[in-house]
């Protein structure tokens, strides 16, 4: 059953006494770093309480400015049952292709939930494989489920963090404004400096380059 309006997957999880996990991804696209997972298990009940203005921040993490996006960050926390997360690293993305590395992100951050769920919803037109577990794939999930936009959220807010702090090892790159997308000022630095064990050695312009 495919939701015709954003929280009907919750709410009927809700009726029915289960849980269910959001799952979502951050990073595919870019030149450089990891490719972050998180699994979200919200309490619906919770969820359902919260001032129409809060739930309203729970969405696409992409439509969020980084302000209200750390605001919504503190909300999931507060109205999640369990959180996971999870990443894979540019070397694994180079050796398994950035496909089988998201979905091995995927599937640890499943693997770290303590709380039994009845469904898995990811975003995306793909299943993760190789689950026993039920599960589905949403197209723009994030704009369907309020689980899988809690992840994305999650998921955002981790790897920006992650490249902000990293930054500083390599400060000639940018990593803190554009976390590893192809920006014009990245390519800029690419140019001008060559590639450094962040970047994704399997991804142009850096294929080329090494």
């Amino acid at each position: 059953m495919h939701p015709k309006t954003k929280g009907k997957l919750e709410q009927q999880a809700l009726k029915e006494g289960v849980h269910i996990v959001g799952v979502d991804e951050v990073g595919r696209g870019c030149l450089a770093g990891p490719v972050y997972a998180s699994s979200v298990i919200l309490d619906l009940a919770r969820l359902f309480s919260l001032e129409e203005g809060e739930r309203k921040l729970i969405r696409d993490s992409k439509s969020l400015s980084q302000k209200q996006r750390q605001k919504a960050f503190a909300i999931v926390e507060r109205i999640a049952v369990f959180i996971g997360l999870a990443h894979s690293t540019a070397e694994e993305i180079d050796q398994q292709g950035i496909v089988t590395a998201t979905f091995n992100a995927m599937k640890r951050s499943l693997k770290s939930l303590n709380r039994p769920f009845a469904k898995i919803y990811v975003d995306g037109n793909k299943k993760i494989p190789g689950l026993s577990c039920p599960q589905e794939s949403l197209v723009k999930g994030d704009s369907l489920s309020y689980s899988i936009a809690a992840a994305s959220i999650v998921a955002k807010e981790s790897r920006d963090s992650y490249m902000a702090k990293i930054a500083s090892e390599f400060p000639v790159y940018g990593f803190d404004s554009h976390v590893g997308y192809g920006t014009k000022r990245h390519l800029l630095a690419l140019a001008n400096h060559g590639h450094c064990k962040l970047h994704r050695k399997t991804f142009e312009p850096i294929k080329s380059m090494v």
